[in-house]
């Protein structure tokens, strides 16, 4: 395995298709590949290592998702519970209904208020502005702050429609951080410490950077038309007053990569249990009102391209995760559940094989095509070696 994926990222990085890559794949038993190329910073003097630290953004609302069922399986969060019920502050939030002719937006109340389980399976009724046109209206006109930076302004989004609808991916595990918080009288970064990071040994993984990640931070760069990647202007918060469930971890695959073998382990990973097996198979479930999952048209451009994942076959989604429900050309069986970031991070769960994959990117725009190319070559690679 080693020689062919050493090939694959090693290629591309020495073609310049990216400046960095870190990988990892792994068993339930151990892993069985890592690979690092390319260089840290802006110079090109510093080479990436395999510790090397990613701002890993949306990966991170899968561990949101694991302290959010793990509250379930403690019977402080009911999955069918109305999420106000724990976030006060949902009640108030409406749905965003057109502009007058000031350009004063319309809202509405909600049919009904979203669910824990709508949260966890984006059907809350809520967007992001960087692949909903209307959101990115809102947010123009009315300065609403940045939610791809984690700023607390992102809870100040509306919603887009009614809860229960359609699936779209939103700012909905960001409200289920809230709820985290709110029902286990913790921040998530304690929360996260104290019930997933520290015992499954993560010690990168976090949502304040200390000088020791900071030394080993990976710089963000932004492709360009021309293909150039300059530095991107997006600077990493050291002291964040909002702990982002939907976006604002920093990692490492290493780290990464134990959480999701303790996944691919029903829920333990070595005398650490974080979750039940139930909770994982239930996880793993696409729902039927998420049909047509992952496809995310690009409202802001600079931000990210149009969104298809895996489009040779129908996706759904389930507590947390993409759900593919076919057989994907990279030799990935049905029921895999995966994500990724926004600055191109990538990881799957593949729990009838055995395997999990991440692949750790660090550019704008999102579901660059370099980027994509690159995973898929790596996920083939991967199940070309079993």
């Amino acid at each position: 395995m080693k020689p062919r994926l050493d090939s694959i990222l090693g290629t591309a990085v020495a073609d310049g298709r990216v400046p960095c890559i870190t990988a990892a794949v792994t068993n339930a038993n151990e892993v069985i590949y890592e690979g690092a190329f390319g260089t840290t910073d802006l110079d090109g003097t510093t080479p990436v290592e395999n510790d090397s630290v990613f701002r890993i953004a949306s990966m991170t609302k899968a561990v949101t998702s694991v302290a959010a069922m793990q509250l379930v399986e403690q019977g402080l969060i009911r999955l069918d519970q109305p999420a106000m019920e724990l976030v006060e502050r949902l009640a108030d939030v409406q749905v965003v209904d057109g502009y007058d002719e000031s350009g004063t937006p319309r809202f509405r109340p909600p049919s009904q208020p979203p669910t824990i389980r709508q949260l966890l399976s984006h059907t809350s009724g809520f967007g992001y502005h960087a692949w909903n046109p209307d959101l990115a209206e809102f947010a123009d006109k009315t300065g609403t702050p940045d939610p791809a930076r984690g700023a607390a302004g992102i809870l100040d989004l509306p919603m887009v429609r009614d809860p229960g609808i359609q699936w779209e991916y939103s700012t909905s595990t960001d409200w289920l951080g809230a709820a985290v918080e709110s029902a286990s009288g913790l921040s998530l970064e304690e929360y996260f410490r104290r019930h997933i990071f520290d015992p499954l040994e993560m010690p990168d993984t976090t949502f304040v950077p200390q000088p020791a990640q900071l030394d080993r931070l990976v710089a963000l760069r932004h492709r360009q038309s021309d293909n150039s990647l300059p530095p991107a202007e997006f600077p990493l918060d050291l002291e964040p007053n909002f702990f982002s469930g939907g976006g604002g971890l920093i990692s490492t695959a290493p780290d990464y990569t134990r959480f999701l073998q303790a996944l691919l382990n029903d829920g333990a990973l070595g005398d650490a249990r974080i979750l039940s097996p139930a909770s994982i198979e239930a996880m793993g479930q696409g729902l039927l009102e998420t049909a047509g999952a992952g496809h995310m048209p690009a409202a802001i451009p600079a931000m990210t391209n149009a969104v298809a994942f895996r489009p040779e076959t129908k996706c759904t989604f389930g507590l947390g995760f993409l759900i593919n429900s076919g057989p994907l050309r990279t030799g990935r069986p049905a029921g895999g559940m995966e994500w990724a970031g926004l600055f191109n991070s990538y990881y799957w769960l593949d729990r009838t094989t055995g395997i999990a994959g991440t692949i750790l990117m660090q550019l704008l725009p999102f579901a660059d095509t370099e980027a994509i190319a690159i995973y898929e070559s790596f996920e083939t690679g991967v199940y070309d070696s079993l």
